[in-house]
């Protein structure tokens, strides 16, 4: 009988933890784990190197998965300008994307001010 309450409480958490899981993910979310990520991989870089494990090699492939995920970010900040980070708001990059946020401002959003 003790088995059963056990299999039940496992069987009502993975209900809670499939409920999480549906969830859409948000931008907000989304970006948090690319630069998760991006940390992740610049210390795995600087291991690589400091191991001496065919680093000319290795770091170019790091380099190259950042690559593919700073331009992810690029679109998020492109749709989400809230997101893009002080540090890049006097850049090229920064310019371009508060620049399009006001393109694409309604003019029913600057009438009500």
């Amino acid at each position: 009988m003790g088995g059963n309450r056990g299999r039940g409480a496992a069987l009502a958490a993975g209900v809670a933890i499939d409920a999480v899981k549906k969830r859409k993910p948000t931008l907000d979310t989304i970006n948090h784990d690319l630069e998760q990520a991006a940390k992740l991989l610049d210390r795995a870089a600087e291991k690589l190197r400091d191991a001496d494990f065919a680093p000319r090699r290795n770091i170019w492939r790091i380099g190259e998965a950042l690559e593919r995920v700073t331009a992810i970010q690029f679109e998020i900040y492109a749709a989400r300008p809230d997101l893009l980070p002080r540090f890049l708001a006097d850049t090229k990059l920064g310019r371009k994307v508060l620049s399009s946020r006001r393109r694409r401002r309604s003019p029913s959003a600057d009438r009500g001010r």
